[in-house]
């Protein structure tokens, strides 16, 4: 009998839908932008760097021509400085950007959108928060279950603009993955995304039976400030005495909220981009933390925690092209001295976000590849 959700499980989807609207459909350049991006995947690497001239050249690497190229193309959060109102413009970008670099259609033979309850904080009040799952097999099997938290600074990034990067998860580590759609920033600061990963995470563990998943193979994954929501969940249900993830992934992980990123020499090398700026990062910053007095909490600035001891086992994947390369290698360090097993690996070539790029740039599938063989060593499979 081929797997389908059960009628226990709630399907009630919020009143927007399973993920938020931010009102942007491609158009005709959209579509000519995209297979642009795709085409130049295809295009031999000698002529693509030529393209791609003059070189851009940090710290010794070279920038990935293909990401050179795409920088001409895309510009994550637009050409006007970020602020709550320019935000709903940067939205759309989001999503345009993760359409533009999305490649060949990655078939997943069972895609489902559903909702998962969160309660009442002392922050927000419960609601349903939007989720979608994929398996690789329409077979009723049991699967280890990836939860990934998608990037955008705490404030942008829906599953849409994640989807393809979760489909090539599915495909290719042969889990079954939740993508959660957290309430964003600035209308949702600061404990509320955090507080629905972690409802997420354990409303996975508890309908394990429902979703046909391994309640003792969960990993734990995002990316930017997804990456800092899987660090700080990984603390939280630590600090709780619960059950936690039994790996981690953090691709190109935010760590600390400290101005300047903590004074990292990558994150004045690369305060212009290429992609993400320190300006996007201090705009995002502001719009996350309700007072700066937050930022040397735990679950805010992982780096900054006295103890990391007791965490999952870890990936940890940076990029060089990135400002905020030299913290995401500082937690996995601190990390390591904890007694935590860490695997780092710095992409010297490419830039932040790669993970969405997945479908256009062999770099980013590298990379990605990579990671998705930790995962499956952690967990066992």
């Amino acid at each position: 009998m081929p797997f389908s959700l059960p009628s226990t499980i709630v399907q009630s989807l919020p009143a927007d839908g399973p993920t938020r609207s931010v009102g942007w459909a491609p158009n005709a350049t959209d579509r000519a932008r995209r297979a642009a991006l795709g085409a130049s995947g295809l295009v031999p690497s000698a002529a693509t760097a030529l393209l791609a001239r003059p070189a851009t050249i940090a710290d010794g690497a070279r920038l990935d021509p293909m990401f050179q190229l795409g920088d001409k193309v895309i510009d994550i959060f637009g050409d006007q400085p970020l602020s709550d109102e320019t935000l709903p413009g940067a939205r759309k970008k989001t999503v345009a950007a993760a359409y533009y670099t999305s490649g060949p259609h990655i078939p997943v033979d069972y895609v489902c959108d559903l909702s998962i309850p969160v309660p009442t904080t002392g922050a927000a009040t419960g609601t349903n928060i939007g989720a979608r799952l994929y398996r690789p097999t329409r077979e009723n099997t049991t699967l280890p279950l990836l939860v990934f938290i998608h990037g955008g600074g705490f404030g942008a990034g829906t599953l849409d603009s994640h989807d393809v990067t979760c489909r090539y998860f599915a495909t290719r580590g042969q889990v079954a993955v939740l993508s959660v759609d957290y309430r964003l920033a600035p209308e949702f600061p600061y404990p509320t995304p955090l507080d629905d990963c972690v409802a997420a995470f354990r409303w996975a563990r508890e309908h394990a039976e429902e979703l046909r998943i391994d309640p003792e193979r969960i990993a734990l994954a995002g990316d930017s400030a997804g990456g800092n929501l899987t660090a700080a969940t990984c603390l939280r249900l630590r600090d709780a005495g619960e059950v936690g993830p039994a790996f981690q992934m953090l691709f190109v992980p935010v760590t600390t909220a400290e101005a300047g990123g903590g004074g990292t020499d990558s994150f004045t090398t690369f305060a212009r981009g290429p992609y993400l700026t320190a300006e996007h990062i201090k705009y995002f910053t502001g719009a996350y933390l309700p007072s700066d007095d937050l930022i040397g909490e735990p679950y805010v600035s992982p780096l900054l925690a006295e103890d990391l001891s007791g965490l999952p086992s870890a990936h940890v994947a940076v990029a060089g092209f990135d400002p905020l390369r030299d913290q995401g290698e500082a937690y996995a360090r601190r990390m390591r001295e904890a007694g935590v097993r860490v695997s780092l690996r710095r992409h010297e070539t490419i830039v932040h976000p790669f993970v969405n790029s997945v479908g256009v740039n062999a770099a980013a599938r590298s990379a990605v590849d990579e990671a998705i063989g930790a995962m499956r060593m952690g967990l066992g499979v």
